[in-house]
């Protein structure tokens, strides 16, 4: 049997062959601690996978975020070795699933736009160049952190119109001190900051809303697709919930710089299940 698990960082969605089986929290490898991410896969999935299903394990697949990095995917599948010691373990990025669920076996420009952003350039097998990927302190431009954290800003310095700044207000009601403390001294800064782009998915029509997600995805698409893969012209794929649920203004934004808007998937899922090395398309 396989266990595959689809992972950003904020959701983790795990597939028992085919079937979706749960939900779990995100589990970063460069941003949690391996105690954390043990700790949540034991409290979190174990006990809604029966022990006999455990043990009937033959392989698990780990698509995740952060899994990119050498250190981080070795330290992913130290854990998922200490969880399933009976199965073979395969821990690939978030980049590649992405790759493998909007283009296949066939070479394109893939892009994640959900809690965080990432870019590639994909052969047809593998990823042969990923864009600079800063992490959301000071990158991730054009995603879910930094939408959030373009909407903070502007309504604290108050640049919000009176009437929205009500409505932002009533649906977060935080103080600067409760902003400081999540964003300083509690874990998961990056989730945090990411669920306010609920409200500007909400409001996407305010034209104050508007302006700030254009801003944010002019600054991914050059920083991202421009300046590190060169992709001029080219039509650019799309993984994730910001790319998903703000397609419109993201095509819209594509096309001020003659790019186009190739398929955009809210996940992998359930696409990737239909991958297989040996296929071809």
């Amino acid at each position: 049997m396989n266990l595959i698990a689809d992972s950003g960082s904020t959701k983790t969605i795990w597939y028992l062959e085919k079937a979706e089986i749960c939900s779990t929290e995100g589990f970063n490898p460069v941003i949690l601690s391996q105690e954390q991410i043990l700790n949540g896969i034991h409290k979190q999935l174990l006990p809604l996978l029966p022990e006999d299903i455990q043990k009937k394990l033959v392989n698990v697949h780990f698509y995740g975020a952060g899994c990119a990095k050498n250190e981080a995917n070795l330290k992913m599948v130290d854990i998922l070795t200490q969880i399933f010691p009976h199965a073979r373990i395969e821990v690939q990025s978030d980049m590649l699933a992405a790759a493998r669920a909007t283009c296949g076996h066939r070479a394109g420009i893939v892009a994640i736009l959900g809690t965080g952003a990432n870019a590639c350039i994909y052969d047809g097998k593998n990823i042969i160049k990923n864009a600079v990927s800063l992490g959301y302190l000071i990158g991730d431009e054009g995603a879910g952190v930094d939408i959030g954290k373009a909407l903070i800003k502007n309504y604290f310095y108050g640049l919000f119109p009176p009437d929205l700044a009500q409505l932002f207000g009533k649906k977060y009601p935080i103080s600067e001190a409760e902003l400081i403390l999540n964003l300083y001294q509690k874990p998961s800064a990056n989730k945090y900051l990411a669920q306010f782009a609920a409200f500007a998915i909400e409001m996407q029509h305010i034209p104050f809303v508007l302006e700030i997600i254009q801003q944010c995805f002019e600054q991914f698409i050059r920083y991202h697709l421009l300046a590190n893969l060169n992709a001029a012209h080219k039509t650019i794929h799309f993984v994730g919930s910001i790319a998903y649920l703000l397609q419109d203004i993201l095509a819209a934004q594509l096309k001020t710089h003659n790019l186009e808007l190739g398929q955009v998937l809210k996940t992998p899922f359930p696409a990737l299940l239909d991958y297989s090395p040996s296929t071809k398309m």
